[in-house]
């Protein structure tokens, strides 16, 4: 009995330890499940707002390719009416093209017309003339090599008459160069001048001096340009005015009046432009207060109508100028005007 109770008092703590292990253990098992379901509620609460994410996502994706889709249609639209604009304006140019072709064929025909007419009345003056017309053609062609014979001696003068100059300008040259040991004295007197004008600083006013004279010589050459263009357009305008009528058809009489006119603007804008150049010359001339004597007489007599025969002194030609090869083809031609007048229409 004894033995027993021993045995109890010792098995007692050993139960008790192992109920409080229990206890322990069920507890822990229910800390276990709530912190597994806590975990498990945190993974699909990410996971539902990763998906809520990704549907943002692709909804604003979707939304911009409605937007780019509506854009574009209204750009097609915009087109389609652009489109049917510019047919409207092709086929407008498409009849105003074949119009426009119809009277340049007309205007072709015509003109072969008259041509064929021109070149029949020809044919039978030709043949009414018959030898007179074989000497007119030989008198023409003489007068064409004398002309061109006068031409070249005129132009072997001018170079002879240009070397002469050349060679006389040389010696002067030469006889500068001799005697330029006496001037040393007249050098440091300009010298002494040009430091007067210039203040002491000689470099500027030559710089000045040198911009002047380049521009003046710029104006001087576009003056000389527009000279000749001039002289051209004018001696044009008189072969214009005075070409031979009786053998051109009337289209190319319209042609040729406005052609003169076109001339004549021309030269009228010439003249206006050789005006403020001359102006502007002189403002220069008179601002470098020098002697243009030497730059202007070599240059002949083209510088008239520009600077006048009282400004500046001219060099004249050594050859008078011979008639040009038009007005005397034209003199020719219009001793046949009475011949012309019975020719058979």
């Amino acid at each position: 009995m004894q033995g027993w109770r021993l045995y109890f008092l010792g098995f007692f703590p050993v139960c008790v330890q192992v109920v409080e292990l229990e206890k322990k253990i069920v507890k822990q098992r229910d800390t276990t499940w709530k912190m597994l379901e806590a975990k498990s509620h945190k993974h699909l609460q990410k996971k539902i707002e990763l998906l809520e994410m990704h549907l943002n996502h692709v909804t604003v994706r979707y939304n911009t390719i409605m937007a780019r889709n509506n854009q574009l249609r209204e750009e097609t639209v915009s087109m389609q009416i652009q489109k049917a604009t510019y047919d409207n304006y092709y086929w407008k140019l498409d009849e105003s093209l074949v119009q426009q072709n119809r009277l340049l064929n007309a205007a072709v025909e015509q003109a072969t017309e008259d041509y064929e007419q021109w070149y029949v009345a020809l044919s039978a003056l030709w043949a009414k003339l018959g030898a007179e017309g074989e000497t007119i053609q030989y008198n023409i062609r003489l007068l064409e090599r004398k002309l061109a014979l006068h031409q070249e001696t005129r132009l072997k003068n001018f170079f002879l008459a240009k070397c002469t100059d050349l060679s006389e300008l040389k010696e002067q040259a030469r006889k500068r160069e001799g005697i330029r040991g006496e001037f040393v004295e007249s050098y440091e007197v300009a010298y002494k001048r040009l430091q007067e004008l210039s203040n002491g600083d000689i470099d500027d006013f030559l710089e000045d001096f040198i911009e002047k004279d380049r521009r003046f010589f710029i104006l001087f050459g576009y003056a000389i340009r527009l000279n000749v263009r001039n002289e051209g357009l004018r001696q044009r305008i008189q072969e214009i005015e005075v070409c031979p009528w009786l053998f051109v058809s009337p289209l190319s009489r319209l042609e040729t009046a406005e052609e003169a006119k076109k001339c004549e603007k021309k030269c009228e804008e010439s003249s206006q432009l050789l005006g403020q150049i001359q102006s502007r010359v002189e403002t220069l001339l008179k601002d470098m207060d020098c002697d243009t004597s030497v730059i202007v007489k070599p240059l002949g007599e083209s510088l008239v109508p520009i600077f006048g025969r009282s400004g500046l002194p001219i060099f004249l030609c050594h050859v008078p100028c011979p008639p040009p090869s038009h007005t005397i083809l034209i003199e020719v031609l219009i001793s046949l005007v009475p011949s012309v007048m019975d020719v058979p229409k």
